[in-house]
């Protein structure tokens, strides 16, 4: 799942088998698709795909963008 806050500018790829704390202003997406269209509103598409290649390679850690 993608875990993304702080208005679309902190996010991290969760598999779900460890407690995380979410903000307030957080979102959890279970499809890439929804997660991409959010950040599209952001960042635009293509920089959105980038975001969302660069979570899932994380492997669950916080990545800044």
């Amino acid at each position: 799942m993608y875990v993304i806050s702080r208005g679309g500018h902190l996010g991290l790829w969760w598999e779900g088998n460890k407690s995380i704390f979410i903000e307030n202003d957080s979102w959890v997406f279970v499809s890439r698709g929804d997660c991409l269209e959010y950040l599209e509103k952001i960042h635009g598409r293509e920089r959105a795909v980038d975001i969302i290649l660069s979570l899932k390679k994380s492997k669950g850690t916080l990545i800044s963008f």
